[in-house]
């Protein structure tokens, strides 16, 4: 790789990798970026988000998610999320739009704001993917369009389906500490040849195909994904079923210790979810349970951590729309994650 020279954007790394992950993924197309970040953030501008739409998301996510958004100066509704899958609840998403937005012309309104609600992310916490079909059929009532955060998820599956199937775009990371690395980078993938074409168009900055001329026709993003990247990422796409393998082994020896501990419950995926385990989590009775757990492992030199503060506590997001959450309220008082890391040795 390094004696053909061919180390950016431009390689066959990058193109081969892509046909690969569409075709694991079952996905009809996938364009690799450089962070799970930029997958989100061109997604939402191909989705035609702009500033001063509004995109449904769940408060329980980690930042990327709500930053992408942010990019283009929309404005994130937060629902809360089912205490099994920890992702969007969909009886609550139903119950918010039916009482807070009308249709005029296919499009969306919130009533309170006035504003279109473009987009909803539904994002795969832990990488377990949630109620995926119930929430694109909500999505499709109301004329909105769906992404699939699945940053988390690559290699899982929900009723023998993996992330995609449901959505008009998904998006999943590589970063390092990811089932599979490219050293950072992330990837976006769609069924549609349309929205395929605007991702690869826009994350090319937008330059316009011309034998020397520098053409280009709107804003765009410097966000492929380097073949040298591409190549790594190659190399860790074949070992994904071992990585896998591994996953599920640290997963079950986790159940097997804490289901000994009455006052612990790890936590397992949802039914119909075969997850990849890409975090162990344990639940605790009370927040002082789990901080003194933090405290005590951390002291200890084990690096265990609690979900990610809730985005609606965040100073940023604070003053954003949001139902009543009680399950993201108490998941974060109780959750702790586990080191999940594993090599793809045997």
């Amino acid at each position: 790789m390094l004696d053909s020279s061919i180390v950016s954007s431009i390689g066959p790394c990058v193109a081969e990798v892509e046909e690969q992950l569409a075709k694991y993924a079952s996905n009809k197309h996938c364009t690799l970026v450089v962070s799970g970040t930029a997958a989100l953030h061109a997604a939402l501008v191909a989705l035609g988000v702009k500033a001063n739409d509004e995109v449904i998301t769940q408060s329980l996510t980690f930042l990327a998610t709500c930053n992408a958004i942010s990019y283009q100066q929309a404005h994130p509704i937060f629902m809360d999320v089912e205490e099994d899958s920890f992702g969007i609840c969909p009886g609550q998403l139903e119950r918010f739009l039916a009482q807070n937005t009308y249709l005029k012309d296919n499009i969306c309104i919130n009533r309170h704001s006035g504003r279109i609600i473009k987009a909803c992310v539904a994002m795969h916490t832990l990488g377990h993917i949630g109620k995926i079909n119930e929430i694109q059929a909500i999505c499709k009532k109301y004329h909105i369009s769906l992404i699939e955060d699945a940053a988390e998820a690559m290699g899982s599956m929900r009723d023998g389906m993996t992330f995609g199937k449901y959505s008009d775009v998904a998006i999943t990371s590589f970063n390092g500490n990811k089932i599979i690395t490219a050293g950072g980078g992330g990837a976006i993938f769609t069924n549609d040849d349309t929205l395929h074409n605007h991702v690869q168009h826009i994350t090319k900055n937008a330059k316009q195909p011309h034998q020397y001329e520098y053409i280009h026709d709107q804003i765009g993003f410097n966000y492929r994904m380097p073949n040298l990247n591409a190549a790594l990422l190659k190399a860790q796409l074949e070992l994904i079923d071992q990585f896998l393998i591994n996953k599920k082994e640290l997963a079950q020896q986790y159940d097997n210790f804490f289901d000994h501990i009455p006052t612990i419950e790890y936590v397992k995926p949802p039914p119909s979810c075969d997850s990849n385990f890409w975090l162990n989590a344990i639940k605790f009775n009370s927040k002082e349970e789990r901080s003194a757990f933090l405290q005590e492992t951390n002291d200890a030199g084990m690096s265990t951590r609690p979900l990610w503060k809730p985005m609606h506590q965040l100073i940023m997001f604070k003053n954003c729309q949001k139902t009543k959450l009680n399950i993201t309220e108490d998941l974060y008082q109780k959750i702790v994650t586990l080191p999940s890391s594993v090599t793809c040795l045997k």
